[in-house]
């Protein structure tokens, strides 16, 4: 498959990506993968900041003190098109039947420390049927970054909705999902994604809509 990308497709002014070789991320119109010292010398200015979160330059800094409501509050507070989110490692749970509705569009989800940054919806079949995907994108232009999602007990929904286009998911491992990702929306990409003990008859499903790339993910 081409690895050359829509070119309706709107890459962030900004992307972290992980510190690991052969990992490649959207830029423009092609892939690239990021230097160590880039990688190094934003994580150290982060770092110099001391633990305060607050919206600036690199995006609002989230720690997994910090419930969803809280985080989406403080960034859906700020003014301008888009919103960038950074997770620090650690695990973010939600609730069982609780799902996250983005409706706003740029909003970037990127990890600081990739695949050790966790969303986790544990159920337990009880409540079948009643569940949604734990993320639920209507807005454009979302972009999931080195993410580790993990949904043991899950047998409804995909973890991942694309409804509003021009979304990117980069680096991300699905474990234990019913689905990682669904599109009914257009231009969307999905790469370099791990996908572990998938449940449900498609990984990623393209339900409807135009000029998607799936591309260089692995499903195990």
């Amino acid at each position: 498959m081409s690895r050359t990308l829509p070119t309706l497709y709107k890459a962030p002014a900004l992307a972290l990506g992980a510190a690991t070789a052969g990992l490649k991320w959207a830029r423009g119109d092609k892939l690239f993968s990021p230097s160590q010292g880039s990688l190094a010398a934003m994580r150290s200015g982060i770092a110099n900041r001391g633990t305060e979160q607050r919206l600036g330059a690199l995006g609002f800094v989230a720690d997994p003190s910090m419930s969803f409501r809280e985080i989406m509050g403080r960034v859906i507070g700020t003014k301008g098109p888009g919103a960038r989110v950074l997770f620090t490692e650690g695990t973010y749970h939600f609730k069982e039947i609780t799902n996250l509705e983005i409706a706003r569009s740029g909003v970037e989800f990127i990890a600081l420390s990739p695949g050790r940054t966790v969303f986790k919806r544990t159920t337990d079949g009880s409540l079948a049927g009643t569940r949604a995907n734990m993320l639920s994108v209507t807005g454009a232009y979302f972009r999931l970054e080195g993410i580790r999602i993990e949904e043991p007990g899950n047998a409804d929904y995909a973890s991942v909705s694309l409804a509003g286009g021009h979304a990117s998911i980069v680096g991300c491992h699905f474990d234990t999902v019913y689905g990682a990702v669904t599109i009914s929306s257009d231009y969307n990409l999905v790469t370099d994604c791990l996908i572990e003990d998938n449940t449900a008859a498609s990984a990623i499903a393209i339900t409807s809509g135009t000029g998607n790339v799936v591309a260089d993910n692995r499903v195990v």
